[in-house]
């Protein structure tokens, strides 16, 4: 995200929490709103690097402006892939989107 033109460091939208406690893992298994947001939103990063581009950014920049704070300023997301490999676990960058203002996603 881009506030007043100075660029922060990337971070995840929709992060999974370090620890879940026993009784909200029981809750989780009836109600898990955010997990389902997560489910939806990989969906569309799968659609959007197949080729379904248009509703799927359209989606994914609106997901990620609801959980941003009310600042001006521009968003901009990267989808990386995640694989398992011998050496360990390794990111790639499959798709980068171009800036929108947030100003003009929240209206």
């Amino acid at each position: 995200m881009l506030r007043d033109d100075q660029k922060t460091d990337w971070a995840e939208s929709h992060p999974i929490p370090d620890h879940v406690g026993p009784l909200q893992m029981l809750r989780r298994m009836f109600w898990n709103p955010e997990r389902n947001t997560q489910l939806y939103m990989v969906a569309l990063a799968e659609r959007l690097v197949s080729g379904l581009v248009d509703h799927s950014k359209a989606e994914l920049n609106r997901l990620i402006a609801e959980r941003l704070d009310e600042h001006d300023g521009q968003l901009q997301f990267r989808l990386v892939f995640m694989t398992s490999e011998a050496a360990g676990i390794t990111g790639t960058v499959v798709y980068e989107s171009e800036l929108q203002d947030l100003a003009e996603l929240r209206a």
